[in-house]
């Protein structure tokens, strides 16, 4: 048995849990209910995955990073082509250790819930190493973000895992039903990640890298997710009715921590949403977002994805 014990974003936790399923069929998870989800997994997806405690003799993961074997056909510096425009050193656990040094007993409602984050980040120090520019990480035999560089037999293998998840039926008719009525071979998917929760990333991310693409689909319309409701409605007004989104239940910023992200209706929206975006075959991604990434993987790999 192997056990998924990652508690990051809904992205990062699926991504562990597939990379254990391509391990071990007799995978299982640990689902911390902390600011990124408070639901129970299967409140998501159907299925007997949940454990309360890790059992003493399986092994764990604690990892975001998609699982590469040796027998892989990914050679080592196979991620150094991988697009890091945005910096020409970017230090996963720098960022991760400032995080840590400036969390404070006070910013929380108790001392357990202090605890529990500064364990969170102590786990992602040490599991994480340091991510450079030409991904260092596994000698650079990297799959994340890559999409359609992936060899084939490395996505298929990830398929047959991602096949093995069924959302729960209420997550289903969501998906069906809004694609079936608003999907068409002219809609484009786009995911707008600003980081409004997280300033040292807000560099990343720009409205007019959106636009050099979006300006040139005259013929298309785009169906947008994004962390805030404003990113949305800055694109309905440059685009008019092209533009349309699915309609989440909370309140317009959707930031870990706020109130609506607390919810489970946050974590089904976040789900349904992830499977949406993949579903179109030209895909606009943001940079560094593994949102996008899983939607992708949901849908089977089907989209062309373009990485703004």
């Amino acid at each position: 048995m192997i056990v998924s014990t990652i508690d990051s974003g809904l992205g990062n936790r699926i991504k562990c849990l597939l990379s254990c399923m391509r391990l071990d069929e007799d995978t299982k998870l640990i689902w911390p209910r902390n600011r990124f989800t408070t639901c129970d997994f299967n409140q998501l997806f159907d299925g007997d995955w949940e454990l309360d405690s890790v059992p003493e003799e399986a092994e764990t993961r604690f990892n975001e990073r998609l699982l590469v074997l040796d027998s892989d056909p990914i050679e080592d510096g196979f991620a150094e082509e991988h697009p890091d425009k945005k910096s020409d050193y970017h230090d996963i656990v720098g960022e991760l250790e400032s995080e840590l040094e400036g969390l404070r007993p006070e910013d929380f409602e108790d001392q357990e819930q202090y605890e529990q984050e500064k364990e969170r980040l102590e786990g992602k120090i040490r599991n994480n190493g340091k991510l450079r520019k030409k991904i260092e990480v596994n000698n650079g035999r990297n799959i994340d973000h890559e999409y359609e560089r992936i060899p084939q037999s490395v996505k298929d293998s990830y398929i047959e895992q991602v096949r093995k998840l069924t959302p729960v039926k209420y997550i289903r008719d969501q998906i069906e039903e809004f694609s079936f009525v608003n999907f068409d071979e002219d809609t484009v998917s786009v995911h707008m990640r600003s980081w409004a929760d997280d300033p040292r990333r807000q560099c990343l991310f720009s409205y007019e890298d959106y636009y050099k693409h979006m300006d040139k689909m005259e013929d298309k319309t785009f169906f947008v997710c994004a962390d805030h409701q404003s990113c949305i409605d800055t694109l309905k007004q440059r685009y008019g009715n092209r533009v349309f989104d699915y309609p989440k239940r909370g309140d317009g910023d959707y930031s870990p921590g706020t109130d609506y992200m607390s919810t489970l209706e946050a974590s089904q929206d976040a789900i349904i949403e992830m499977y949406l975006l993949g579903k179109n075959p030209i895909i606009l991604g943001s940079y560094l977002s593994t949102f996008v990434e899983v939607g992708w993987w949901l849908n089977e790999c089907k989209g062309k994805v373009t990485i703004v």
